[in-house]
Formats: structure tokens, C-alpha cells, sequence
């Protein structure tokens, strides 16, 4: 079977192209960051911020994910604090810079 979205061949043992599913999970995922970051921009929300290889990362809203990509595990030191909180920590920049970039995207977090 050959998907219709990518052209890519699905295998045989899947039901959908991988691939595309992963992307349109992922548009899915920072389209549903964007109902938060208003708040979070305003300092009216916390993010919480796990701690992995003694590096702060940033969670994504309603995912075990950083920004960056990494998956988070239970067992790793989390901390709740607001943005201006993280501004003033060494966070992970490949964190930091989408998530400064899509808050700068969000029209009423301006």
C-alpha cells in the first residue's frame, strides 16, 4: 500500500504511514500548547520543569515530552515554576527557543 498524504509505501503490518502520523501528531501536539501559553506568557500558569542528565528541561502541556523532544519518565526531579522563573534559570535552549518562539506566534500572549 502506498500512502496518499506522502507517497512513502506503508508496510504491510501497519495500518497507517507512520511517518505522516508522527507529523500530524506533533502539529496536533504544539496546536494544543497554544490554549496555554496566553497564560504561562502572563505568568499565570506554571510549566513544569523536569530535570534530566542535570539539565532543566521544559514539559509540554498534556505530554510526557520537553520541547526539545525528550520523553519524560517518572522518577525524574520536576519543578513547577513560571516563565519568568525559567528565564532567570540555565534551561535547555533546544526548550527554550520553540517555546519562546510559539509564545511569540500566540496573538493574545503579546
Amino acid at each position: 500500500m502506498i500512502c496518499k498524504s506522502c507517497g512513502l509505501p506503508v508496510p504491510d503490518t501497519s495500518l497507517v504511514c507512520v511517518p505522516c502520523t508522527m507529523r500530524k501528531s506533533s502539529a496536533a501536539l504544539l496546536d494544543y500548547q497554544q490554549k496555554f501559553l496566553p497564560h504561562v506568557a502572563k505568568g499565570e500558569l506554571f510549566m513544569t520543569a523536569p530535570i534530566i542528565e542535570r539539565v532543566t528541561h521544559i514539559q509540554m502541556f498534556g505530554a510526557q515530552k520537553t520541547w526539545c523532544g525528550l520523553d519524560v519518565k517518572s522518577g525524574y526531579r520536576l519543578k513547577r515554576l513560571t516563565l519568568g522563573e525559567l528565564c532567570a534559570m540555565h534551561i535547555c535552549q533546544r526548550c527554550e527557543q520553540p517555546l519562546r518562539a510559539a509564545i511569540a506566534e500566540t496573538p493574545s500572549a503579546a
